[in-house]
C-alpha cells in the first residue's frame, strides 16, 4: 500500500468525486494546485487531507510538497479542457512534464504515477498506432503520453498507469449542464440517422472507481486502459427524456447540413470549443475503443441522478 496519495485537479468535476472515494481509503492525501473553495467544504476538511498551493507547470514550485522520498500514488487529473484550452494551450503538456519530474524525484521504488488521458489520444490501444489528431486537447494528451512512456522506461523501479477517459457525465458536470437544463424545459436535441454514431461515455462515479482500481491494483509496471462504454447520442438523449417525464416535448433533429452550419458559425465567432464538440459528436468517431457497449438500461439510473441534480 502507498504511504501517501498526491492528486492534482482534486477540485474539478472528476476530482471532487474521486476525492470522496480516496478519503475512505484512510491514506494521507495531498492536493496540489491552485487554491479552491472546494477545499473549504466539510467533506474535504479531513485529518488525512492536506492542500499545498503550487504552480503545476513549475517544477521548483512543486518541490515544496515533497520533503522526503515516499512510496506514493500520484494522480494527475489537472488539465485544461476544450472550454478553456485556447486560453492556456501549453498547460496540459507543461504540467505533465513538471509533476512527473517531481514524482520521479520523490517516489520510492514501487510508487505509481496515474495519468488521466483521453480516448481520442490514439487510434488503436493494442498497437498504439497514431492517426492525425484534429482536437488540440487530445493532441496534448497524446504528446503527454509519449513523454511519460519515455521517462518511465528510464526508471524500471517506478510504475505508470495511463487511463484514457471518454466523455464524462454526472452531477456537477458543467459541459453537459446546458443540455440537461434544456431537457428540463422539454427541449431535446437528437441527431439524424447518419450522424447518430456510438460515442464513448462514462458516469463519473464509475470513472472514480476505475481510477482507484488502476492506481491501487494494476500489476503491470506500465499499463494503459480505456475507460467507458459506447452509447449512441440519441439513446443518451432518450434516457434524459425518460428521466424528465415531461407531458410534452419539442425535438430538434440535427442533420448533416445543419451540423456543418453550426460548426462553421462557431468557428467564425471563435467559439472553438463548441466547434470541436460539434465535430466530435456529429462527424468523427472517437479514435480509441472503450471496453464495452452499454445498454440503455445500464444508463437509466445514472442519467436520472444527473438530471435531478440540475433541477
Amino acid at each position: 500500500m502507498f504511504d501517501v496519495i498526491y492528486i492534482t485537479g482534486g477540485s474539478g468535476f472528476i476530482g471532487r468525486c474521486l476525492m470522496k472515494h480516496l478519503i475512505k481509503l484512510g491514506i494521507p492525501i495531498v492536493c496540489l494546485g491552485r487554491w479552491s473553495t472546494t477545499f473549504n467544504e466539510g467533506q474535504f476538511r479531513q485529518e488525512n487531507v492536506a492542500f499545498i498551493e503550487a504552480d503545476l507547470t513549475d517544477f521548483s514550485s512543486l518541490t515544496t510538497a515533497f520533503t522526503e522520498p515516499k512510496k506514493c500514488l500520484f494522480i494527475h487529473l489537472a488539465a485544461v479542457g476544450l472550454r478553456r484550452y485556447f486560453d492556456a494551450p501549453n498547460f496540459n503538456v507543461d504540467s505533465t512534464e513538471a509533476v512527473s519530474k517531481a514524482f520521479i524525484n520523490c517516489g520510492k521504488p514501487g510508487s505509481r504515477f496515474l495519468f488521466a488521458s483521453s480516448v481520442k489520444a490514439v487510434d488503436d490501444i493494442s498497437t498504439n498506432s497514431v492517426t492525425a489528431i484534429q482536437c488540440p486537447y487530445a493532441a496534448s494528451k497524446r504528446q503527454s503520453e509519449i513523454f511519460l512512456r519515455e521517462k518511465f522506461e528510464e526508471r524500471p523501479d517506478l510504475e505508470l498507469s495511463i487511463i484514457r477517459i471518454p466523455a464524462v457525465f454526472g452531477p456537477g458536470d458543467e459541459n453537459l449542464k446546458t443540455l440537461f437544463q434544456m431537457s428540463n424545459r422539454s427541449f431535446y436535441i437528437y441527431l439524424s440517422k447518419k450522424l447518430n454514431r456510438p460515442l464513448p461515455m462514462i458516469f463519473v462515479e464509475d470513472l472514480a472507481e476505475d481510477i482507484i482500481h488502476d492506481g491501487l491494483f494494476v500489476s503491470e509496471r506500465i499499463a494503459t486502459k480505456n475507460a467507458g462504454y459506447f452509447i449512441t447520442w440519441n439513446d443518451f438523449i432518450s434516457e434524459i427524456q425518460a428521466a424528465g417525464k415531461t407531458r410534452w416535448h419539442f425535438e430538434l433533429k440535427i442533420c448533416k447540413p445543419l451540423a456543418f452550419a453550426l460548426k462553421k458559425i462557431a468557428t467564425k465567432l471563435k467559439l472553438f470549443g463548441f466547434s470541436l464538440r460539434v465535430h466530435d459528436i456529429c462527424f468523427r468517431d472517437w479514435s480509441s475503443l472503450p471496453l464495452m457497449t452499454a445498454k440503455r438500461s445500464d444508463l437509466s439510473g445514472k442519467v436520472k441522478i444527473t438530471f435531478e441534480s440540475y433541477l
